[in-house]
């Protein structure tokens, strides 16, 4: 088997289309990470005008875009040799900003739902823009029954980052660092 040095570049990934580079992906990575902080600013507070909602709903839709690169950009490079350790670190930052953002949005479900239901029908009404997030109210309505509270929310957000590593260990052994043995079939072919 080729290694990933070896590949006709027509033959692999074209990820600058989503990120130009490592420096493109570090400097995202940068702004996403100050971005992140910006949720505390709309805490106990999406109730109180469509704007705030909004303007919530806007930072949690454009962090999420952002993670969302930075995470396929670096775990698609960690793929490509699973044995590079500088990829290894960007997927484990990216995963790990992903996590923080989560937590730190996990406010967001449960102070939605409660809002009172006429409150929340004017709000998506107002013709701020909010109108955009109709889908997701949808969604979020959907399953106010199975929802937590905010500090349960939380404590589950919280413990991604703690519960995954156990999968990521045997993951990166299993892709690097396992050698399986050539073994003969019935028919007398050898194979991995």
């Amino acid at each position: 088997m080729k290694k990933r040095s070896e590949a006709a570049v027509k033959d692999t990934w074209k990820l600058e289309d989503m990120v130009a580079g490592d420096g493109t992906w570090e400097r995202l990575f940068k702004e996403a990470s100050h971005e992140v902080t910006g949720f505390e600013a709309y805490r106990g507070r999406l109730g109180e005008s469509a704007d705030a909602l909004y303007e919530c709903l806007m930072l949690d839709d454009g962090l999420s875009r952002k993670t969302e690169l930075l995470y396929v950009y670096a775990r698609m490079r960690s793929d490509e040799d699973t044995a590079n350790q500088k990829y290894q670190d960007m997927f484990a930052r990216a995963q790990s900003l992903s996590f923080k953002a989560g937590e730190l949005s996990s406010f967001i479900v449960p102070e939605i739902l409660a809002i009172d239901p006429e409150v929340l029908e004017r709000y998506r009404k107002s013709g701020n823009g909010i109108s955009h997030f109709d889908r997701a109210f949808e969604m979020i309505l959907a399953k106010r029954s199975h929802t937590l509270s905010g500090e349960m929310e939380e404590l589950l957000a919280r413990s991604c980052d703690a519960t995954q590593g156990a999968g990521q260990i045997f993951n990166m052994f299993n892709n690097a660092d396992v050698k399986f043995p050539v073994i003969t079939g019935e028919n007398g072919e050898a194979s991995r």
